[in-house]
């Protein structure tokens, strides 16, 4: 249990016309990669909103630029102590305390990769085993070498589940993720691989998802996050569902105001952008007593 005061911070969603889709009080979240800001991180949102026909939650990730986050994730400069991780470890606390039977899935792209997996790591070492039961993590491009997890004693599996997706040609993801499978550190989870190039999550990693073009190199495995996509749309529709909201063209949605807030939570409480990118309040518990109170409340961005 969570304890400490109560704070209201907003909550961005993308996809907010799917919600139905998201049975059993799942919830979807996204954490962006290297380099993306708030209108890309929204961009690739919606472009997973749109092939996985679910809502999905964003936690935006600061950005210093591509050079200096990528120097700042190989350097080792985040850990479980960070702030980001620890922001996430909280969201998630709050999240079991709210529905402790509902799944969790969480979707991380390069950077936003290393932020979760120490969010778990920082879980793990304050004991929180139980918030990890129904987690499942889907990397791209992932630059750790090191994944955390953990046994859980009632169940005695380990959690949380994982998946890694890699393009061979990613020299981000090579160093990283990729690296497991070489002997180098041992993985957690299977690693999907497919022999393309690129690290852009939307212009790259998603084509070749929905292709269905990754492979797990240890023989004939069934990749759970693919089962996830809609069984009643062709491979071909989804592609063009991806299309639609293309960084590289004018987007065909607004997301003003989506970037000052996730910026500064206090700049509004409640703002509807499109019927698309909603805004929502939420009420974060935030702890007193515990090293997770560094995080000051930001849990929700």
């Amino acid at each position: 249990m969570v304890h400490g005061k109560y704070e209201k911070k907003p909550v961005h969603y993308a996809g907010h016309e799917y919600e139905l889709n998201n049975k059993f009080g799942e919830e979807w979240w996204y954490l962006s990669g290297t380099g993306v800001n708030e209108d890309l991180q929204g961009a690739n949102a919606l472009q997973l909103a749109h092939i996985f026909k679910k809502k999905i939650r964003l936690f935006y990730n600061p950005t210093s630029g591509v050079l200096f986050d990528f120097v700042k994730s190989m350097s080792g400069l985040i850990t479980y102590k960070s702030t980001a991780p620890k922001r996430l470890a909280l969201a998630l606390l709050m999240r079991y305390n709210d529905n402790r039977d509902s799944k969790t899935v969480l979707i991380g792209h390069s950077y936003g990769s290393i932020v979760i997996v120490n969010a778990v790591k920082y879980l793990i070492k304050k004991g929180y085993i139980d918030c990890l039961r129904n987690i499942e993590i889907y990397t791209f491009g992932c630059p750790c070498i090191e994944i955390s997890s953990t046994i859980d004693p009632v169940t005695f599996h380990r959690v949380p589940f994982y998946e890694h997706y890699v393009h061979i040609g990613d020299f981000v993801a090579r160093v990283g993720a990729y690296r497991l499978l070489n002997g180098h550190h041992w993985v957690v989870g299977k690693v999907f691989t497919a022999d393309k190039q690129g690290h852009l999550l939307g212009e790259h990693y998603l084509p070749s998802f929905v292709h269905g073009e990754f492979q797990w190199e240890g023989g004939d495995h069934h990749s759970r996050l693919l089962s996830y996509l809609p069984k009643d749309i062709s491979r071909e529709q989804l592609l063009l569902d991806l299309s639609l909201p293309s960084p590289s063209s004018p987007l065909p949605f607004e997301i003003t105001g989506l970037p000052s807030e996730l910026i500064d939570p206090t700049a509004a409480t409640t703002t509807t952008t499109t019927t698309t990118i909603t805004t929502i309040c939420s009420t974060p518990i935030m702890p007193s007593t515990t090293d997770i109170s560094t995080t000051a409340g930001v849990a929700a961005v």
